[in-house]
């Protein structure tokens, strides 16, 4: 379960980290993640079936890390999947923090501040 969760981990920073960015106050940022993480959850499979989401509300969703985490994790916790039956969660995780990550390092490039 660890190993899952350090992917999830680091793509939330680089997607706050954009957030971050678009927004011109700090305090809004905690509104829009309280605001879309019921719609997050809904859009993961956690709660409403896949088959029943419009295919490109799916596609917004993907590119959150908390889709293919909450997918990897109850896979892994609830239904004792195998490692090689997550692989593609894991995965999907790392993309995404190579884009989110990539988008904070470019912004932060471009705003001259230091990365770290």
């Amino acid at each position: 379960l660890l190993t899952m969760l350090f992917p999830f981990l680091l793509g939330c920073c680089g997607l706050g980290f954009w957030l971050g960015y678009l927004l011109p106050r700090r305090e809004l940022v905690t509104l829009v993640v309280l605001v879309s993480s019921m719609p997050l959850i809904f859009l993961a499979g956690f709660i409403w079936p896949v088959e029943s989401i419009p295919a490109p509300l799916l596609w917004i969703a993907d590119l959150s890390p908390s889709t293919w985490s909450i997918k990897g994790f109850l896979a892994l916790n609830q239904m004792g999947a195998t490692w090689q039956q997550v692989a593609k969660h894991w995965t999907a995780l790392w993309l995404l923090v190579a884009l989110w990550g990539g988008v904070a390092y470019w912004i932060a490039k471009r705003n001259n501040k230091p990365v770290v």
